[in-house]
C-alpha cells in the first residue's frame, strides 16, 4: 500500500472509532462533493456519518431568467457571450434549448477558464460587445470584480457583466433555522481546519488580512486542499496588485 492510501486508511479508520452515532453533515462546497465522489472517499465513510450534498453548484442556484437573459444576448449581433464551461449546458425556460444549442445556430458564445480572458478578449474585438456571465459563490465573485476593475482601468466601454453571483451563508442560516432542518454540522465550515498548511491562510482569512481577488484565490485553495490547476489561476494570480 501506497503511503498516501494507507495514510487515508488511517484516517478512514480513526473517522470510524470516533463515530459513536448516527450524524448528517453537509458538504456545501461543489468542489469538495465533487472531490468526495471522485476519489471515492464518500465510500470509505463509516455507515453513520451520512453525507448530504448542499448548495455548492453555482450552475444550480442560478435563476432560469438570469439563463434566458444570457440566450437572448448570444443570439444578438455583434455580441460576444463569454462564460464557464458548466454554464454551456444549463437551459432555460425554453424547452431544449441552452448556450451550446444557440452556439450550433450561429451564436457568438466563448468558454473562458478565467474572467480575465473577456479583458483580453475585448481589447482583441473592440466592435463588438463582450458579455460575461458571471455566477458563483464567495470564491468566484473576486475574480469578477477584478475584471470590472481592469476594464474600468482600461477604460473599455464594450466589455459588460451579466452576474448571478450568489452568497453562501445566508442559505446555510435559513436552512439552519427551519424546524424540518436535519443537518447537525457543515463539512464546509471546517474546511483546511486540519490541513496544517493551509491554517494560517485560513486564519488571515478570517482576520481580513487578505484582500481583493487574492481572497478568492485563497477560499478556493483551502476547498481543494490546497491543490489547484494552476492554468486555471495563471492570469488571476498575475493580476494581484501588491496590496493583494
Amino acid at each position: 500500500m501506497s503511503a498516501p492510501a494507507a495514510s487515508v486508511a488511517s484516517l478512514a479508520e480513526s473517522l470510524a472509532r470516533r463515530t459513536t452515532r448516527c450524524w448528517t453533515v453537509m458538504e456545501v462546497c461543489g468542489g469538495q462533493t465533487h472531490s468526495l465522489l471522485r476519489w471515492g472517499l464518500d465510500q470509505l465513510l463509516p455507515a453513520d456519518l451520512r453525507l448530504i450534498h448542499g448548495p455548492g453548484c453555482p450552475v444550480c442556484v442560478t435563476p432560469a431568467a438570469t439563463i434566458d437573459q444570457a440566450l437572448a444576448l448570444a443570439r444578438t449581433p455583434g455580441v460576444i457571450l463569454c462564460t464557464y464551461g458548466d454554464m454551456l449546458r444549463v437551459p432555460g425556460t425554453e424547452r431544449g434549448v441552452d448556450l451550446l444549442a444557440v452556439r450550433a445556430e450561429g451564436g457568438n458564445v466563448q468558454l473562458l477558464t478565467t474572467p480575465l480572458q473577456a479583458l483580453r478578449l475585448a481589447q482583441e474585438r473592440r466592435d463588438q460587445q463582450v458579455v460575461f456571465l458571471a455566477v458563483g459563490f464567495e470564491t468566484t465573485a473576486p475574480a469578477t470584480a477584478l475584471l470590472a476593475r481592469q476594464a474600468l482601468a482600461l477604460g473599455l466601454t464594450n466589455l459588460s457583466l451579466l452576474t448571478a453571483h450568489v452568497r453562501v451563508a445566508p442559505a446555510m442560516e435559513a436552512m439552519l433555522a427551519d424546524p424540518a432542518n436535519q443537518v447537525e454540522a457543515f463539512l464546509a465550515a471546517d474546511a483546511g481546519r486540519r490541513l496544517g498548511a493551509l491554517k494560517k491562510l485560513e486564519d488571515s482569512l478570517s482576520s481580513g488580512q487578505i484582500k481583493g481577488m487574492a481572497r478568492g484565490l485563497a477560499f478556493r485553495l483551502i476547498e481543494a486542499g490546497g491543490v489547484l490547476d494552476r492554468s486555471g489561476v495563471r492570469d488571476e494570480a498575475r493580476a494581484l496588485s501588491p496590496l493583494e
